[in-house]
């Protein structure tokens, strides 16, 4: 088993030092402004994968939020309303990445539900109340929070936001490739409609070094 790291960060601004990034992998999401990943404009999306050596440019005055997936333990913590940096068992060589984000309606919630891998989400607008089997928690912007995999969770968006939304990054297995990975373990509430839309920004198989 190896061990990597997953962390967030987030800010606003541009980057002073266009280098190249120093992490295995990492999902960057811009909320506001524009990015240059590698010398190109990103213009599809408004989020990139990043690799070990790409570079990346922000434009003045953007905002942001960055997942990195490194061996390498962050030297400093990052510190993002509650701090997460979280050491992953990894098994496998190959794995899924997945950069998606979710939006709710006022009051639409997903059901107790599973996926089945690790990952980190942050919220970029609205409110969002957390239900675990052992804690709850009520999410606003700029809140970050850690979902293990197989870890129940019910997600209830407040009534009184036009949009709740929130950004993840995910380490799944590559079966996963293309497909949705909610379980609603309730068989009754599997049976309702879904209130909420998910933009998928990018969904990859990646090779990891296991030395």
């Amino acid at each position: 088993m190896t061990d990597y790291f997953l962390s967030i960060s987030s800010g606003t601004g541009e980057n002073e030092d266009v280098e190249p990034y120093e992490h295995a992998y990492g999902g960057l999401l811009i909320i506001r402004g524009s990015l240059r990943v590698n010398g190109h404009d990103v213009i599809d999306s408004n989020a990139a994968l990043l690799r070990k050596g790409d570079t990346f440019e922000l434009a003045a005055e953007s905002q942001w939020v960055r997942f990195d997936f490194s061996k390498d333990a962050p030297i400093e913590p990052v510190q993002i309303g509650t701090k997460i940096i979280l050491p992953l068992s990894t098994g496998a060589s190959d794995v899924l990445l997945r950069m998606d984000e979710v939006e709710f309606p006022p009051g639409a919630v997903a059901y107790r539900h599973v996926h089945p891998g690790d990952g980190i989400r942050f919220l970029i607008e609205g409110q969002l109340q957390l239900i675990a089997d052992h804690h709850e928690e009520v999410a606003t912007p700029g809140h970050a929070w850690f979902e293990a995999a197989n870890s129940p969770v019910r997600a209830e968006a407040s009534p009184d936001h036009t949009t709740t939304r929130f950004v993840r990054f995910m380490i799944l297995p590559p079966a996963c490739l293309g497909k949705a990975t909610i379980n609603i373990l309730d068989e009754d509430e599997a049976k309702l409609p879904r209130q909420q839309a998910t933009r998928r920004h990018f969904d990859e198989i990646v090779h990891l070094d296991l030395g």
